[in-house]
């Protein structure tokens, strides 16, 4: 069964909790929180509170995707807020091998994020480390971007390359994922699928998450 992690990005603030409790309702596997410092993006937003106070009124498992640089050191910072899976970004750190068995050994997930323009190649000393991989469909910091149409190609080859070593890592897209898009995916080999926009946007959460999940399986 492929992931669905509902991107609250996408959610209008003033209904964050109602938000959240909807589309875990509905079958979402894990709310995704993305961490931004206004330096990686030119963005602000969220942090360990939030990520803590999801965990206090929600079951639902809460994925932290660092947009920042050295983020090795916010590693026990949101272990402690009760993450259970934790991304960065490929380039944000000069020992990825270490902070993946960090993660790890923390028992989180352990997840690596590529750039539209990052070749999927750079991962192939890094994915026997990596619990999955998040190809970014848009450049991170902001919701509603033009979704970039290399990334279909990418996912591709990078399932290729796990079939052939014999590999059985998932394989993600973040960014201006819409049902469309997440066909396509889903058909090239991606089995993660975070989605905003598409979700919280929408006029029925619980029906637009009824209909990914039809799509994602």
């Amino acid at each position: 069964m492929s992931i669905l992690s509902a991107s609250i990005l996408g959610c209008n603030a003033m209904f964050l909790g109602e938000s959240i409790e909807e589309a875990e309702e509905a079958g979402a596997d894990f709310v995704h929180v993305d961490i931004m410092d206004g330096v990686y993006v030119k963005n602000i937003a969220f942090g360990p509170k939030t990520v803590s106070d999801i965990k206090s009124f929600s079951d639902t498992k809460v994925e932290v995707h660092l947009e920042l640089h050295n983020p090795e050191n916010y590693v026990e910072m949101f272990d402690q807020a009760g993450a259970d899976a934790l991304v960065f970004q490929l380039g944000t750190t000069a020992n990825p091998i270490r902070l993946l068995k960090e993660i790890r050994t923390r028992g989180m997930m352990a997840g690596i994020a590529l750039n539209p323009a990052d070749p999927w190649e750079n991962l192939k000393h890094l994915t026997d480390y990596a619990d999955y991989i998040i190809m970014m469909g848009v450049e991170p910091g902001f919701g509603n971007q033009v979704f970039e149409e290399s990334v279909y190609q990418k996912v591709g080859e990078l399932k290729e390359f796990f079939v052939s070593t014999r590999r059985d890592i998932p394989i993600g897209a973040d960014g201006s994922v819409d049902l469309e898009r997440a066909h396509k995916l889903k058909a090239l080999g991606a089995d993660w699928f975070i989605v905003g926009s598409a979700i919280f946007s929408a006029g029925s959460r619980k029906d637009q998450i009824a209909k990914f999940r039809t799509i994602i399986g």
